[in-house]
């Protein structure tokens, strides 16, 4: 199988020149640079906070989909893609941080109180769906800005697809871009010396992880899913560079946000 998987490499078909120019854009680009104070970090953590909390819905998707969670339970259709799915949701959701048990999501809140950045928007918005109230309805009850609504939506239309289609997401959107991006963010934060020890744990646990462990088990698990369904690359094509023009348009519009706040 593993033979087979390898020959019909399906990741080949889905890196294409566009997507990996985008995934270049996203590594370069300028915002980095720009957060040189408390002051900026602290706006961009306030509004990168929604893309921590809507990457769990999608690889809880994932998890909903490859593995069983029916009720009365039934075994899952391949016990190898459910094992992934399920190793990389223990770590994003239930980590271990020098002793602690946490989610990823809670470690990046407790690095934005470390830095008094507002949480009140993303508290608001859990607390809104804890009502019930329905995600739209609630991004605009908690006020969500709107350049992170809009990257919400877009991650939320790919939970609408096939979980083949989320994979792909996942993997070319989500964790094949965090490694550089983050690396560039901890280089620019080391230089300023900004005083954030918990955010740069956060990034620093995302580099290891994703480059290391999360983003080989993204990898096969899409090679299981399009093995035997390769029609489905086109719509994954087109998903992934939704998904990534989407993170371009929302660190473009955290630029202009920090070049008003210096001027």
């Amino acid at each position: 199988m593993a033979k087979a998987l390898k020959k019909q490499n399906p990741l080949l078909d889905l890196n294409s020149p566009r997507i990996e120019t985008l995934k270049r854009q996203l590594a370069e680009h300028r915002l980095y640079a720009q957060i040189d104070s408390a002051e900026t970090l602290r706006l961009f953590m306030a509004h990168h906070i929604f893309c921590v909390w809507d990457f769990m819905s999608l690889i809880k998707s994932l998890q909903f989909n490859l593995t069983g969670t029916t009720i009365p339970w039934r075994p899952p259709v391949n016990p190898a893609m459910a094992r992934l799915i399920n190793e990389i949701v223990l770590d994003e959701e239930t980590d271990s941080i020098d002793g602690q048990v946490t989610s990823h999501f809670e470690l990046y809140l407790c690095s934005m109180t470390e830095i008094q950045a507002d949480t009140t928007r993303i508290k608001a918005l859990l607390d809104q769906l804890a009502r019930g109230i329905a995600l739209d309805e609630a991004m605009v009850g908690a006020e969500v800005p709107a350049c992170a609504k809009a990257f919400m939506q877009s991650t939320f239309r790919s939970l609408q697809e096939t979980p083949e289609v989320q994979a792909a997401v996942f993997f070319h959107a989500r964790e094949s871009i965090i490694p550089p991006m983050f690396i560039e963010m901890v280089h620019h934060l080391q230089y300023t010396g900004l005083n954030c020890k918990t955010l740069l744990v956060y990034l620093q646990r995302h580099i290891a992880l994703d480059g290391d462990t999360h983003g080989p088990k993204a990898q096969e698990l899409l090679q299981h899913l399009f093995h035997e369904k390769p029609h489905l690359m086109p719509a994954a094509l087109e998903a992934i560079e939704s998904a990534l023009k989407a993170r371009l348009s929302l660190w473009d519009a955290l630029s202009a946000l920090l070049t008003k706040l210096k001027n």
